[in-house]
């Protein structure tokens, strides 16, 4: 390998890594910026809703329920807006770019890729639905905790 060779490489690996350093920069700059206004969007129309419904939401709704998903089920979607999304639409984008990229190489493998990779997020999909379900169990549980702590603070406020 010539010297020219090997400095050109060098040029191209820097900027591919300089690249990356600034997507990689954007993208997690973008997520926090989303899952932050998604979160002040929600925990704003959760306090309207609580406003419209006055003092009688506490027949609809038990309060420490209200605090749970105001505060710990909206961060929830940090994670959400954050990871599981970005990485979601990779996984959808993915499949494409190595397709076209394996045409050159061989067709009847790139065919086979562009179905088969697809089912991966889809089975995922199907894990997590299933996920939710039982998550839900546990969180009509979680819930729960909150009301004797309610009822301590009750008691104890002058």
């Amino acid at each position: 390998m010539q010297s020219g060779d090997l400095a050109l490489t060098l040029l191209v690996a820097v900027i591919a890594i300089s690249i990356r350093l600034f997507a990689v920069t954007l993208s997690a700059k973008m997520s926090y910026l989303s899952s932050k206004e998604v979160k002040q969007r929600l925990r704003q129309m959760i306090y309207e809703k609580l406003l419209r419904l006055g003092t009688s939401y506490k027949e609809q709704v038990k309060t420490s329920e209200v605090v749970q998903v105001a505060v710990e089920g909206v961060d929830q979607l940090e994670t959400y807006f954050g990871s599981y999304l970005p990485q979601f639409f990779y996984a959808m984008i993915a499949p494409l770019t190595l397709y076209i990229v394996l045409c050159f190489v061989s067709v009847p493998c790139a065919v086979v890729l562009l179905i088969c990779v697809p089912l991966i997020p889809v089975s995922i999909v199907v894990v997590q639905r299933w996920a939710k379900k039982l998550l839900a169990k546990y969180w009509g549980q979680y819930t729960h905790l909150a009301i004797p702590s309610l009822r301590i603070c009750r008691v104890l406020r002058p």
